[in-house]
């Protein structure tokens, strides 16, 4: 029940931010495809498809398989797909307007999971829903992003990622706020309890609606930066001289 609710609320979110379509002969659909990893069906992934209006929610059987049965036709759709968590496979949100039956699989690649609480600038934790958008430097398939919604009382969220850098964002004009600026490293294991703190917009944002982040974005002086050969898995060390990066800069 708590996740249906959760996902109602991603729903809501998320609808508002897509243009509404209309349609004179509205018809219905079916939505129906198979949730893997590495070919083998995935037992027990929560997957939510969501519109305007509506939506529902399954969990995927032996054979990895989700259905949505008289789906509207002629607006946007979107599935997500959550899952065990203890499989750390990651999340997927995917969306398209829906013109007929639609096939739609998802072959899920392992992940890391990242949790944490969002505050608010006086260090209480954020009393409402929103959507928590991720940004890495790989971009998601098409059609698809990355993110979850952070969820009261006590500003909580948790998400399955692929490894990456990432960066976190809140909905424009969020309280007057936005989070800081940092990046989470997620390449070699989960990031667990993560505590951030918003901060309030300053006054030049709040008078022209142009964002002034309160920690430098000066970008880094390649000249002061060192890359090693990379590993066999691929992998490089990257080191720097003082005054490489601004000081403030945050990774974790």
């Amino acid at each position: 029940y708590t996740r249906i609710l959760r996902c109602l609320l991603i729903l809501s979110l998320l609808i508002a931010l897509v243009p509404s379509t209309t349609t004179t002969a509205q018809t219905t659909a079916t939505i129906l495809g198979t949730i893997r990893h590495d070919g083998v069906p995935v037992e027990g992934a929560f997957v939510f498809i969501g519109w305007d209006g509506d939506a529902v929610e399954t969990v995927t059987g032996p054979d990895g398989m989700y259905m949505a049965e008289n789906v509207p036709t002629g607006g946007w759709v979107m599935v997500f797909v959550r899952p065990p968590l203890e499989m750390r496979l990651a999340y997927r949100n995917w969306g398209t307007d829906l013109t007929g039956d639609l096939i739609k699989d998802f072959d899920l690649q392992p992940g890391y999971l990242l949790s944490g609480n969002i505050l608010m600038p006086d260090g209480a934790p954020s009393d409402d829903s929103f959507w928590l958008g991720v940004f890495g430097t790989t971009p998601p398939p098409e059609n698809e992003w990355l993110g979850e919604t952070v969820f009261p009382p006590d500003g909580q969220f948790e998400v399955v990622l692929p490894p990456d850098v990432y960066r976190l964002d809140s909905p424009e004009h969020w309280h007057d706020t936005h989070l800081p600026d940092m990046t989470i490293e997620l390449t070699s294991g989960d990031v667990e309890g993560l505590v951030i703190t918003a901060e309030e917009q300053t006054n030049a944002t709040a008078q022209t609606g142009v964002f002034t982040p309160a920690i430098p974005t000066t970008p880094p002086r390649a000249d002061l930066i060192q890359v090693s050969a990379p590993d066999m898995d691929g992998y490089a060390t990257i080191t720097g001289d003082a005054g490489a990066v601004p000081g403030s800069a945050k990774v974790y």
